[in-house]
C-alpha cells in the first residue's frame, strides 16, 4: 500500500492510497500529523515503513475516506508494511460493517498489540473509548476509569483529544 502526497487546493497533503476506484480515480485514506480524538487513529511511525519515510509521526484515520484524481497525486512518500497496511484495511472494513444487535450490551474490547504499543498509546485509547462508551460524559469517564474528573481533563488537554 503506497502512502502518496496530493494536493488539495495549495497544499500538499499525505494520504495512504487503499485502492484504485477506475478511471483514473482513486481510494484515498486521510494522514494527519494529529489524531484529533479519532478512537480509530492509527499511528504511522517510520518503521511502519518499507521503503520511504515522514518527517513527524502521523495518524491514518480510516473513519476518513475520500476519492481523489490520480491528477491530485503529486509523490509518492513510500511503502506501508504489510501488518500496517492489514490493520488500515480491517478498521475501514470495522467501520464499514453494520452494527450488531447486541453491540451496546457487549463493547468492544480494547485491544493492544504487543511490542508497537506505548503506555501512553494505550492510555490514549482506553480515554477516548470510555470517552465513547460514556456518551461524551467526562464525569461519567473519569468514574468508570475511576480518575477524578480533572484528571481527565488534564489527560484530554495532555493527548489533544477533543471532546
Amino acid at each position: 500500500m503506497l502512502l502518496s502526497r496530493f494536493r488539495i487546493i495549495s497544499k500538499l497533503r499525505p494520504a495512504v492510497v487503499l485502492a484504485d476506484a477506475h478511471r483514473g480515480d482513486w481510494v484515498l485514506c486521510q494522514v494527519t500529523s494529529k489524531p484529533y480524538g479519532d478512537a480509530r487513529a492509527i499511528t504511522l511511525k517510520n518503521e511502519n515503513f518499507s521503503q520511504g519515510s515522514l518527517r513527524v509521526e502521523s495518524f491514518v484515520r480510516p473513519g476518513k475516506l475520500f476519492t481523489g484524481s490520480s491528477s491530485l497525486i503529486v509523490q509518492e512518500i513510500g511503502q506501508l508494511k504489510t501488518e500496517l497496511t492489514q490493520r488500515i484495511i480491517a478498521a475501514v472494513i470495522d467501520i464499514l460493517q453494520p452494527p450488531t444487535e447486541d453491540a451496546a450490551a457487549n463493547p468492544k474490547r480494547v485491544v493492544f498489540t504487543v511490542g508497537t504499543t506505548t503506555v501512553a498509546d494505550a492510555e490514549r485509547e482506553l480515554i477516548v473509548r470510555t470517552l465513547e462508551h460514556a456518551s461524551n460524559n467526562k464525569a461519567e469517564a473519569a468514574r468508570q476509569l475511576g480518575i477524578d474528573v480533572k484528571t481527565i481533563y488534564n489527560k484530554l488537554k495532555a493527548y489533544n483529544i477533543e471532546a
